[in-house]
């Protein structure tokens, strides 16, 4: 009976624990809501503006905000703003307010300043625009005669949409917000041809806001080489000694605008050795015309390309590395190793033959 009552105790005790453990767990909180702001959306407004009039004032103003909660997004409800006195009909300056409490019980809040302005008469402004720009050369596609005239307008609509990325410009109006760009936006962009090298063009930006204030700026357009060749396929050579190997012909260079046998290669080479400096190992590396293919050890081998506009590869490296072949004691070991697996072959092959002549003779007996 004492043994049935302490079991009791302790399955008792035991699921006490668990569900006190499973309580504390499943209520834990991952911090405090979080609210950010669009910064992208615009802050003013003119007067009168029908889309902010009344209720509508609140559909617009929500999509100013987004909330995270528990790692989870959280619709914006009408009732976690606040739009105090905001009037689209009356000029002045308004704080937007956003409140909300999530699962931590902990109230956050964030505002958006916005202004009821008479009218609009401030032009679209762009930032990082340059004067002078200077594009990149690119290679003259050598298949262009066996394409559609589909397939070539094609591609020029990509080249000019990817100067126009290039570019990196951001337009923001004061009523309208960001103004995304597209190649309506300029002119002159249709002549410019990235393959003619150092050849110049002029372009024009032209932004209309929708109560019709106009920005315009002019550029002019460079087209250089900028960009240096490129290094592929450097690998570890390994030979004997007095083995020579080509070590140069398996490095691939390609460059965005010259061919191959334009660029300029050329090769260092140094014989690396490893010298003891304060009790420390140190790699000393010295560099020699050639390699001696006599002589045991270590080359590293570094690779160098420019192109006809002097602009230079990131360099590469790799080996070259003489050995002396598989030493005796290499040769004794995997003598020996053979010499294992035929005993144990063999070894095998008996007793399965044991095996067999036994069941013979028990079949024979029967």
């Amino acid at each position: 009976m004492k043994k049935l009552m302490s079991i009791l105790l302790i399955l008792s005790f035991g699921l006490f624990t668990f569900s006190t453990l499973k309580a504390e767990t499943s209520g834990r909180q991952i911090g405090h809501a979080i609210i950010s702001v669009d910064e992208d959306l615009p802050v003013f407004f003119v007067k009168g503006n029908k889309e902010l009039q009344g209720d509508k004032a609140l559909e617009v103003f929500k999509l100013y905000f987004s909330i995270r909660d528990q790692r989870e997004d959280v619709e914006v409800e009408n009732e976690y703003l606040d739009l105090g006195t905001f009037d689209i009909d009356v000029v002045g300056t308004y704080d937007i307010i956003i409140r909300f409490t999530g699962e931590s019980t902990l109230e956050v809040s964030e505002q958006v300043t916005v202004y009821v302005i008479e009218a609009d008469t401030l032009a679209p402004v762009v930032y990082g625009f340059r004067e002078n720009i200077v594009y990149n050369v690119s290679k003259k596609s050598k298949d262009d005669d066996q394409k559609t005239s589909e397939e070539l307008a094609q591609e020029a609509e990509e080249r000019i949409n990817k100067f126009i990325a290039s570019l990196n410009l951001t337009v923001r109006d004061n009523v309208d917000g960001l103004i995304p760009l597209t190649k309506e936006h300029f002119t002159g962009v249709d002549e410019i041809d990235s393959t003619n090298l150092n050849g110049e063009y002029e372009i024009t930006l032209t932004v209309r806001d929708n109560a019709g204030n106009v920005l315009t700026k002019t550029a002019s357009v460079v087209i250089k080489d900028v960009t240096g060749p490129v290094i592929y396929n450097p690998h570890n050579i390994s030979t004997r000694r007095n083995k020579p190997v080509e070590f140069k012909d398996h490095i691939h260079i390609e460059d965005n605008f010259n061919e191959r046998e334009d660029i300029e290669v050329w090769y260092t080479i140094a014989y690396l050795t490893y010298e003891m400096v304060d009790g420390e190992q140190q790699t000393v590396l010295t560099e020699v015309e050639d390699i001696d293919f006599s002589k045991l050890g270590e080359y590293v081998i570094t690779v160098h390309a420019k192109d006809k506009s002097d602009n230079l590869a990131a360099t590469k490296q790799y080996k070259v590395i003489i050995e002396d072949g598989i030493k005796l004691s290499t040769v004794i070991i995997l003598a020996n190793l053979g010499l294992l697996v035929i005993a144990g072959v063999g070894v095998i092959s008996l007793v399965l033959i044991h095996k067999s002549k036994k069941k013979g003779e028990h079949d024979e007996t029967l």
